[in-house]
């Protein structure tokens, strides 16, 4: 699986595009925690569709052996 990495965050891109959503002011912190939680999710995402794909791959597999 090829995991997408946090490597260059533009926080300030972050915070324009959260801050209008919120009564507080966002903080750098919270722009770190926004973006690792973005990222977390896109590879949850991979990962869900790789073990589906492989699943549907091993159900080719048996269909053609039966």
């Amino acid at each position: 699986m090829q995991l997408i990495r946090n490597t260059k965050a533009d926080y300030q891109a972050t915070l324009d595009a959260w801050n209008p959503y919120y009564d507080n002011k966002l903080t750098v912190a919270d722009a770190k925690e926004i973006s690792n939680n973005l990222f977390d999710l896109a590879n949850l995402l991979l990962s869900w569709k790789e073990k589906e794909e492989s699943e549907e791959k091993q159900c080719q597999i048996l269909r053609k052996s039966a």
